[in-house]
């Protein structure tokens, strides 16, 4: 026969019973009335241990362990234990706390309870522990024998909510019968709200069955019930109704949205199918499925398709069209495998959808939709590594469709083949020769998405394979000089090549014979190559200036001045045979790539041999600290300030490369900033054409501006400026309102440039784009937060798309405000709802929608 917990331990104390009676016997001067135990006016605990071995042929074998606070009564008489203060009984798997635990042999009862203290507070109240149930009650009889107990002002969590119970019964077969009870998800011990059971039956792990109920909230009950109700408490997920949402909108009518049937096919699979319905017409089905597998992977499906009809039929702004839009992924767990990972994000649909189903501004304004699909290889013990990715970009704007199916790389990390086994001493200078290996196959495709799946389309595929071999190492000069010299061979390989050649045609018009050019496309595989050699030579130079008085002691100044030489030849001569004279160009010998066509472009025209000047700088500043004790604190004046140019030797004009300035800082461990200008040394003739004449002889400047960009950001948050606050705030009542949590972030970006020329005033015009973005929260109260998301457009001089969320914390239930406050978006949603998925559907929704402004 198998017991329960709670008997278990009640036989054991049964036995302790008839061992204590055994011993009254044997000794005469046991008194045969009780038998007490206290302890010391330090309180020590009473303690004790008993195993055992069998009780009336069970199959029991566990060790009990009780204890209590404060004293220990054995009655022989009245064959009763009494425990006092924080008394405790643990068997296997089951555990009673409670301030008086009484246990009477003859009615094999347990009776617990918890006691006032000085203060008339109740403490102590009994706690029951079996399992992973546990519940709290103020008090409780349980009869081992008829396996039925009685407890009173019980709570216990049930299924994520918790189960009140004025007067509990416990049954042999574990069901539990409750009077004047309440089930909630509010975890206090008088809830917000809950439902007001008169009476219920609750059949563990399967349901609770209850007669009249009633919702009750702040104490005041609703005209929301039911003679009676069945509410299933299995675990895991269970299949049910979904609850629509219902509303008005202008262009489609009033509605029931996200109405349907939840499936929960296991705890690894589920699936979801929901329509929505419109009185103008329209109509909307939606299915969504989760899957997940422990450790192995996890993904997603969601699929939806609308049938749109706007207005009445037979009135000018009657319309009628379909959207459908289809989200998926699947993503392995990284401990599935750790050499390899599949991954897959598909997302994709008609382009109008977001103009019905957005959500917010960044569902609104989003104009692309990516879709990928990627596999990754690692060959364990070797430097190889495989790749394979599929790719789709959709403009939902122009309607443009670019397709990567699919790209396929093979590479081989950085080597060292000279390099020792064994080394002795300082590595040679060919053993620092490094070699890598990259290589990849693309497939493209560039069309309409209406013209996806057209023969057309698939003829304009584009396909070819790529490999690049990096052979570099490096090496001191002189201890203060680095010297890096690389060398780089690039070689394409495409499935044709083009060729243009002359066609005479008779124009019937003038009666004269014509020639024209066309372009042949040739079949057959090409391969194509260049390389090139660099040769930089860097090293550092340090500046140092010491004050001998005041706070600052030092500026430092390091410069990083870098010369490097570039080589390539010219790809486009005879030889290479990879360009060849344009048909009908005799004057200026104008030549055309025979892979212009290729994905991965032509080698290189022109012969480039250049040498590349860079010099960058950093300033910094040593500051004394205010305490004597601690270290002189540094500070960045300028993070980088760095010039780059180059001069071509192999060039016949215009050798020097445009000259380009860039920097950046932070200040104040707060703003960043970045800054980049770029100069022209050459001048331009009068149609606006770059010319080989410099600047300085023609203007007398140096350089000729061409554009500049410069950036600042900021982030502020309380943390920040929080020791401040203290020293110089005084707390008002309970809340501190001169330490509020707040964040703060801010980013200007200015862009000037000269690009386009006029030639009726001959100079160039300027063009000025500025964005300013900024958002923030602040938390008025631990339970009130505000945020906020808004930017400045300098051209209309008017802020941009704005939005506002405010939200109220209220303890189980949850309070907020989504506000767009003008634009095409204008807008707001106002929610009130309980916080626990499983009262999700009991909630208050006012709301305008953003379609209604149109």
């Amino acid at each position: 026969m198998q017991l329960k917990p709670i008997e278990r331990f009640l036989y054991i104390i049964l036995l302790f019973l008839n061992v204590l009676n055994f011993a009254n016997a044997q000794n005469p001067k046991i008194k045969s009335d009780t038998a007490i135990v206290k302890t010391d006016s330090l309180r020590t605990t009473v303690r004790d241990t008993v195993v055992l071995d069998s009780v009336d042929n069970s199959s029991i074998k566990a060790p009990i362990n009780y204890s209590a606070n404060d004293s220990m009564m054995l009655s022989m008489t009245n064959q009763k234990i009494y425990l006092y203060g924080s008394a405790n009984i643990k068997t296997e798997g089951t555990e009673l706390t409670a301030e008086y635990v009484e246990i009477d042999m003859s009615k094999n009862e347990l009776f617990a309870e918890g006691r006032k203290d000085k203060n008339g507070e109740y403490i102590g109240s009994p706690v029951f522990k079996d399992g992973g149930e546990e519940f709290d009650a103020k008090s409780m009889i349980y009869n081992i024998k008829t396996k039925k107990g009685i407890v009173y002002e019980v709570v216990s969590e049930l299924s994520g909510g918790y189960l009140h119970g004025q007067k509990t019964k416990i049954y042999p077969n574990k069901e539990v019968h409750i009077l004047d009870g309440k089930f909630t998800t509010c975890d206090l011990k008088h809830p917000h709200f809950y439902i007001e059971l008169t009476k219920a039956k609750v059949i563990p792990n399967k349901k609770i069955v209850s007669g009249p109920f009633y919702f009750v909230i702040a104490d005041v009950p609703l005209p929301i019930g039911l003679p009676f109700g069945i509410f299933p408490i299995q675990k895991g997920n269970t299949s049910g109704v979904l609850i629509p949402s219902y509303g008005e909108e202008k262009r489609r009518g009033f509605y029931l949205r996200d109405f349907g049937y939840y499936f929960a096919i296991s705890d690894n699979f589920d699936v979801a199918v929901q329509a929505d319905v419109y009185t103008y017409g329209s109509w909307g089905a939606r299915l969504t499925s989760r899957y997940k597998r422990l450790y192995r992977y996890d993904g997603r499906l969601n699929i939806k398709y609308d049938n749109i009809v706007e207005g009445n039929e037979g009135v000018s702004d009657y319309s009628k069209n379909n959207s459908f839009w289809v989200d998926a992924s699947y993503a392995q767990d990284p401990k599935a495998n750790p050499t390899s990972n599949f991954n897959a994000t598909l997302s994709f649909g008609k382009s109008n959808f977001m103009q019905y189903n957005a959500e917010s501004i960044n569902d609104y304004v989003q104009s692309q939709a990516m879709s990928s699909i990627s596999f990754r290889k690692q060959f364990r013990g070797t430097p190889f590594n495989l790749s394979a990715n599929a790719t789709a970009n959709q403009n939902l704007q122009t309607k443009d469709l670019t397709l990567s199916l699919p790209t396929i790389a093979f590479n081989m990390s950085r080597q060292f083949p000279f390099k020792r086994k064994k080394p002795i001493g300082k590595p040679k200078w060919y053993e620092k020769i490094g070699i890598s290996y990259t290589s990849s196959f693309r497939n493209t495709l560039n069309t309409k998405d209406s013209l996806l799946f057209r023969n057309e389309s698939l003829e304009q595929m584009k396909y070819g394979f790529q490999h690049s071999i990096p052979i570099s190492t490096s090496f001191k000069l002189l201890k203060h000089f680095s010297l890096s010299p690389s060398f780089t061979f690039n070689g394409k390989v495409y499935p044709n090549y083009i060729n243009k050649r002359i066609v005479d045609n008779f124009n019937g018009s003038t009666g004269n014979i014509e020639q024209n050019v066309v372009t042949d496309t040739i079949s057959g595989l090409k391969y194509m190559y260049d390389f090139q050699f660099s040769v930089p030579f860097t090293t550092k130079l340090y500046g140092m200036f010491n004050f001998k008085k005041g706070k600052i002691k030092a500026f430092r100044h390091v410069m990083t001045p870098s010369v490097s030489f570039n080589y390539r030849p010219d790809f486009s001569e005879q030889k290479w045979s990879f360009y060849k004279g344009e048909p009908l160009d005799t004057l200026y010998n104008r030549k055309y790539s025979i892979s212009s066509n290729g994905i991965f472009g032509s080698p290189p025209s022109g012969k480039y041999g250049s040498i590349g000047f860079s010099l960058g700088n950093n300033f910094e500043m040593k500051v004394a600290s205010r305490d004597t004790s601690k270290e002189s604190s540094k500070i960045k004046l300028l993070e980088s300030l760095n010039l780059n140019t180059s001069y071509n030797l192999a060039a016949d004009s215009l050798k020097w490369s445009n000259l380009t300035i860039s920097g950046g800082t932070r200040l104040f461990k707060s703003i960043t900033v970045n800054f980049n200008s770029t100069f022209d040394p050459y001048t331009v003739d009068s149609n606006g054409v770059k010319i080989n004449t410099f600047e300085r002889s023609k203007n007398n400047r140096l350089v000729r501006f061409v554009s500049s960009n410069f950036s600042v950001g900021a982030s502020f948050n309380s943390e920040q400026f929080k020791k401040k606050d203290e020293e110089k705030s005084e707390k008002i009542g309970k809340y501190n309102y001169f330490s509020i949590p707040w964040t703060l972030s801010v980013n200007y970006t200015l862009n000037y440039n000269k690009a386009t020329f006029d030639k009726i005033n001959q100079q160039f015009e300027k063009n000025i784009t500025q964005t300013l973005n900024f958002n923030g929260s602040l938390q008025l109260t631990p339970k009130w937060r505000i945020q906020i998301n808004s930017g400045y457009d300098f051209k209309t001089k008017e802020l941009t798309a704005t939005s506002i969320t405010i939200n109220r914390d209220l303890h189980c239930w949850e309070m907020s405000l989504y506000v767009i406050p003008f634009g095409t978006l204008q807008s707001y949603n106002f929610r009130i709802n309980i916080r626990s998925p499983l009262f999700k559907d009991i909630k208050y929704t006012k709301d305008k929608r953003w379609q209604d402004n149109f």
